[in-house]
């Protein structure tokens, strides 16, 4: 098991740890071309550094946006609001036995039987470069196409 310590920002009302964003300051002069912002939203990444020190900095001082990096991030919040928080993320490695199909596994899954013209044209032209897209490999998933019962271990 390896255990790393990072530390972050937690706002003390909502009870959330900060995320952070980014966002382009393309064509800025004199600025990074990203700027790091933090954030509540959960969709984001969290954001964690290597030391308590840099956290407190960022809970009492935000960066302008033209400097704003990973490190030092742009906010909006008090200080008051913020308090610096310790966070250990422990992994427990292990390998995952797992496959998705291969082209041909795919298209004889989609069309083989619904569509016969169709995958033998495709299978005709089939070439290395060819490939499904994650949003055909979910959708596979949904309609229990995949994994196939004789892929399954039991």
């Amino acid at each position: 098991m390896t255990t790393v310590t990072k530390y972050g920002l937690w706002h003390i009302k909502k009870k959330k740890l900060l995320n952070y964003m980014t966002d382009s300051n393309r064509d800025g002069d004199f600025c990074c071309d990203t700027q790091f912002i933090l954030t509540e939203y959960e969709n984001d990444l969290p954001w964690l550094v290597d030391t308590a020190y840099n956290a407190e900095y960022v809970r009492n001082f935000s960066t302008e946006w033209y400097n704003a990096d990973f490190e030092t991030p742009t906010h909006h919040f008090d200080p008051e609001e913020l308090k610096v928080v310790k966070v250990t993320i422990s992994t427990d490695v292990e390998d995952e036995e797992i496959t998705v199909p291969s082209m041909e596994e795919y298209l004889e899954i989609m069309y083989k039987d619904k569509n016969p013209d169709h995958y033998e044209m495709c299978m005709k032209n089939l070439d290395r470069t060819m490939k499904y897209s994650r949003y055909d490999l979910d959708e596979m998933i949904r309609q229990g196409k995949w994994p196939r019962k004789e892929d399954i271990n039991e």
